[in-house]
């Protein structure tokens, strides 16, 4: 599969497939999937979601990627990572001559919307439909190594996530692509 360990970022808005990708890769690799929703339950069980308890989670997500890669694993961060600040948290984390790969993942406002109706629990107990719909439309898309269509079928996707592992990232641009 991959030649030595690396850190695969699963970044877009919510209801977008990225948990579902993300438990899938870190067993395919092989890695530990950090799911920063699930961290921030895990650190803070009674949280409200407020920035400053999102702000741990992302930094705790991003402080796990050396052990993870010291064990001679990939990392697989899963989250919307639509801001610079937790952009740069990854990129400082991890080393320059680990592969980085950001994978987008696209919906539609209507597939989102209908995933979250369907949705069984979830770490995210902070988003309402109105949350979702707005982070569909306004997630920065466009400086990761692929974007991956999530309304394909499931083999689709995990054939173009395994494509794009070979792709370089371009560090600078994925953070400065951040709002």
């Amino acid at each position: 599969m991959v030649s030595k360990p690396m850190v695969v970022v699963l970044a877009g808005p919510p209801c977008s497939g990225k948990t579902t990708a993300g438990a899938w890769l870190a067993s395919t690799l092989p890695g530990i999937h950090l799911h920063v929703d699930a961290i921030l339950t895990a650190i803070l069980p009674g949280s409200d979601r407020c920035l400053q308890d999102r702000r741990l989670a992302y930094e705790v997500a991003a402080r796990a990627i050396k052990p993870v890669l010291d064990r001679g694993l990939s990392a697989a961060l899963d989250c919307t990572y639509s801001r610079k600040e937790y952009r740069e948290q990854v990129v400082s984390n991890v080393p320059d001559d680990a592969p980085l790969v950001v994978i987008e993942f696209l919906v539609s406002v209507a597939v989102a919307l209908d995933r979250f109706e369907n949705r069984q629990a979830h770490h995210a107990i902070d988003l309402t439909p109105a949350i979702v719909a707005d982070k569909v439309r306004t997630y920065p898309y466009g400086a990761g190594t692929a974007t991956v269509n999530s309304e394909l079928s499931t083999n689709e996707i995990r054939q173009q996530i395994l494509r794009s592992l070979a792709v370089v990232l371009d560090r600078g641009k994925w953070v400065d692509g951040g709002v």
